[in-house]
């Protein structure tokens, strides 16, 4: 009985493994495809932005902070698509190792689904936090980004009058109110 026992762990933990590493490849695969997908429609969106601008840089001063803007959405677009299988891969392997779990050691496996839960909660209170810091934090970070915009785009003049001290100060005081506003 207890040599029965031992083979049949072995097979399972052999199972295990095999499936374990079979999902490690897909993930893998799929993380690159997925990856692929969002540096094309991050270029399809820059591309387009970046006509568009070119068009309305004539009639406007803002075409440079539209830019700007679109290019952190498109960045965060292709963020998105590299963990978007997350979405639905993550909850069927959870509800499949506590359904495993359950099945091979008992209601073991329903503390392990509250744990799940738990951890969940934690996550969306942090995920909560960081957007919080961020939205009190974008105001900082876009004078800085406004003003270094401005400095690159003089720097021929800035050079020459060797104002480079000065803005340098400038741009260290900004840094500091853009950290303070992530500490809180």
């Amino acid at each position: 009985s207890s040599t029965a026992s031992a083979q049949k762990g072995y097979v399972l933990s052999f199972f295990f493994f095999l499936a374990c590493f079979i999902l490690g490849l897909a993930q893998a695969r799929m993380s690159h495809i997925t990856t692929m997908q969002g540096v094309r429609i991050r270029a399809a969106i820059m591309t387009a932005v970046y006509r568009k601008s070119l068009r309305i840089e004539r009639a406007s001063d803002h075409a440079s902070e539209v830019m700007n803007l679109a290019s952190n959405d498109a960045f965060r677009l292709l963020e998105a698509m590299t963990v978007i299988h997350v979405l639905w891969a993550a909850p069927l392997e959870a509800l499949t190792i506590v359904i495993l779990l359950t099945v091979l050691i008992g209601w073991f496996g329903l503390i392990a689904m509250g744990i799940v839960f738990l951890l969940l909660a934690l996550q969306i209170w942090m995920a909560k936090r960081v957007s919080l810091l961020r939205t009190k934090n974008i105001k900082f970070t876009d004078v800085r980004v406004r003003i270094m915009h401005e400095i690159l785009m003089a720097i021929k003049l800035v050079k020459f009058y060797a104002w480079e001290r000065s803005f340098f100060g400038t741009v260290q005081r900004l840094r500091k109110e853009e950290k303070r506003a992530i500490v809180g």
